[in-house]
């Protein structure tokens, strides 16, 4: 970390053509990077960051009857109406 002779600020580092130079955002000052081990992060505070929340695991509730009887009622009308498509 470097801080600007002329008013005491961080310098932060900016890429510029295919070159890093070292700025102050204050004054304005300008200086050559002196390598690549500069590096600039910012901090993000806890009311921005995106939370995510991963859901796993199996549906481990059975059917009742009256649902198994409902789903097999749907399949069977779902393939008759399948097969009266394929014959037009």
């Amino acid at each position: 970390m470097e801080f600007c002779p002329k008013c005491g600020s961080i310098l932060i580092p900016e890429r510029r053509k295919a070159k890093v130079i070292l700025v102050c955002k204050r004054c304005g000052y300008v200086k050559k990077g002196g390598g690549s081990g500069y590096k600039q992060s910012q901090k993000v505070d806890k009311k921005t960051k995106t939370k995510l929340a991963v859901v796993s695991g199996e549906q481990t509730r059975k059917l009742t009857d009256e649902e198994r009887e409902m789903l097999k009622e749907y399949y069977e009308t779902f393939l008759r109406t399948m097969e009266g498509s394929e014959e037009e």
